[in-house]
């Protein structure tokens, strides 16, 4: 068995470095501030890991075009492209 805790950590949040792995899920915009931009790329281009799930309906793109706008804010220089559901 493989031990398994979970508990919420924000992208600004000191103890993120810790996380080894982040969850993010979500349907609505957002936008991060820029310490929490500085903090979570500083995770990311260490190692970390995030998965991104977007619980909106097929359709709509309200998450997934805030997310996109948020991680050209982490990393302009890479390119994103979905998974498709057949993957």
């Amino acid at each position: 068995m493989i031990p398994f805790a979970s508990r919420n950590v924000g992208p600004g949040d000191a103890e993120l470095a810790q996380a080894p792995f982040l969850f993010m899920s979500g349907h609505a915009s957002f936008a991060l501030q820029p310490a929490e931009v500085e903090n979570l790329r500083k995770y990311l281009s260490s190692g970390g890991y995030l998965w991104v799930n977007d619980s909106t309906d097929i359709g709509n793109e309200t998450f997934d075009t805030a997310v996109r706008r948020e991680m050209r804010r982490l990393f302009p220089d890479a390119q994103l492209k979905k998974i498709p559901m057949d993957h």
